[in-house]
């Protein structure tokens, strides 16, 4: 609402519409992976195969580094 507003409101162009609606964006992806715990992504990792069971290892150890890699990710 606020952006919408600063839209109306101006003038001239202005980039803060922009860089808030950014921010925005970000900020809601990051609560949503961070909404996912580490316990639920294991739980849908099947334990049958090999493969599975390297990668359910590999999401145990290193979670909160892919978790960082992925928001990483999405700002740039």
């Amino acid at each position: 609402m606020f952006r919408e507003a600063f839209i109306l409101a101006t003038l001239h162009t202005s980039e803060l519409p922009d860089i808030l609606l950014a921010f925005y964006s970000i900020i809601t992806r990051t609560l949503i992976i961070f909404s996912i715990g580490k316990d639920e992504v294991l739980g849908i990792i099947p334990s049958r195969p090999a493969w599975w069971q390297f990668v359910s290892r590999f999401v145990e150890s290193y979670y909160y580094v892919l978790v960082g890699a992925i928001i990483i990710l999405m700002i740039f």
